[in-house]
């Protein structure tokens, strides 16, 4: 190897090592990233939430969807005990992320169980929740609820 290489390779090496060559080479600039270890993502996921999470038949269950992307068309969809599904509205996810919807259970169509409530956007993302629906207690023999009135008759207090 001649003499004008070698001193071209060292020169090289220095400048490399962040000492500059003196000939308007700048000196390296150190890396500032010391870890190669991956990095996790702070992006909350999705997720769905109920409130109650039980109640009876009557009950208006609110179904709260959080953490799903701005400007995406969302839809919540039931699934019953009995395995039938109700789809409902879409709706906009705002721009804070979060879609709110009431769900009120009726007798019969809505039978005592667990319910699965997932929220699904249009691009794919969904998260699962779910309640449960108890079944109504019948009120007891004469209690003001159950009382009856015959036809024409009248009723004072």
């Amino acid at each position: 190897m001649s003499r004008g290489w070698v001193v071209r390779l060292l020169a090289c090496a220095v400048v490399l090592a962040g000492a500059g060559c003196g000939r308007g080479h700048p000196a390296a600039k150190p890396s500032t990233t010391t870890s190669t270890a991956p990095t996790t993502s702070t992006v909350p996921t999705p997720a769905v939430s109920v409130r109650p999470a039980t109640g009876p038949v009557g009950t208006t269950f609110t179904l709260t969807a959080t953490h799903f992307r701005p400007g995406e068309t969302l839809r919540f969809q039931i699934q019953m005990p009995n395995g039938k599904i109700f789809k409902g509205p879409f709706h906009q996810v705002p721009a804070n992320g979060t879609v709110e919807a009431p769900y009120k259970t009726t007798s019969p169509d809505d039978p005592p169980g667990g319910y699965n409530v997932k929220a699904a956007t249009d691009k794919g993302v969904s998260a699962v929740g779910g309640f449960t629906l108890t079944p109504t207690t019948p009120p007891s023999a004469g209690s003001p609820s159950s009382s009856t009135t015959r036809p024409g008759a009248t009723t004072s207090r």
